[in-house]
């Protein structure tokens, strides 16, 4: 009996090939590390506890003051011949990565610099990853500002639910600081996977060209 060779990839291996599924996957695992760091109580891995995963959270603080300096500029948009300005941007990212990494490893050491860059990814790795045509830069640039605005919103939302306390440095201490991960990763891994970004990006460029056909 013949069996007919599948060639097609299958849903799984589309969605790994899809921007969308690694800009959720970040955010998803640190949603389920800090769900089993409060199911279990930190007994079923090392480092899966309140005190430091409340650490991922103050970095994770410093990842979006950061997020103004760096994935703001770098998504702005330039015209791809202009070498120049597409070197300037990434110096630009670069120097303020390491400047708020060094900022991290001040505090909490290789782990912290370490956090910063995981963070950094699952914060705005969806609109690192986002490419497309010239014409669409302005669009992909104000969608990239609404990532940094919708993840500071979500930080606020999780951490006001968690009732936390206003100052950063006591969240090491609070058993409330693994909920308070649970929301707000959640929320970007869920945003992300709704693909409401791609859309906003796809509907705001189909109207900007509306309004220059109609002007």
């Amino acid at each position: 009996m013949a069996y007919k060779t599948i060639t097609q990839p299958d849903a799984i291996q589309e969605a790994a090939r899809s921007p969308r599924f690694w800009a959720t996957l970040s955010p998803l695992l640190l949603a389920v590390s800090f769900l089993f760091a409060l199911v279990f109580q930190g007994g079923l891995l090392p480092g899966m506890n309140a005190e430091a995963l409340g650490s991922v959270m103050q970095v994770e603080l410093v990842v979006l003051i950061a997020g103004a300096f760096m994935v703001i500029p770098v998504t702005a948009p330039v015209r791809p011949d202009n070498r120049v300005g597409k070197t300037l941007q990434w110096i630009v990212f670069t120097a303020f990565f390491v400047h708020f990494a060094r900022m991290a490893w001040t505090a909490y050491g290789p782990w912290g610099t370490l956090s910063f860059a995981v963070l950094t990814w699952a914060t705005y790795g969806g609109a690192l990853l986002r490419r497309g045509p010239p014409e669409r830069g302005a669009t992909r640039w104000i969608v990239a500002a609404l990532r940094w605005v919708v993840a500071i919103a979500a930080f606020v939302i999780a951490i006001s639910i968690a009732d936390l306390p206003a100052s950063s440095s006591w969240w090491t201490s609070e058993p409330n600081i693994l909920p308070a991960g649970v929301v707000y990763f959640g929320i970007l891994a869920s945003v992300e996977a709704s693909g409401v970004f791609i859309w906003l990006e796809d509907n705001l460029f189909d109207l900007g060209m509306r309004s220059k056909t109609s002007a």
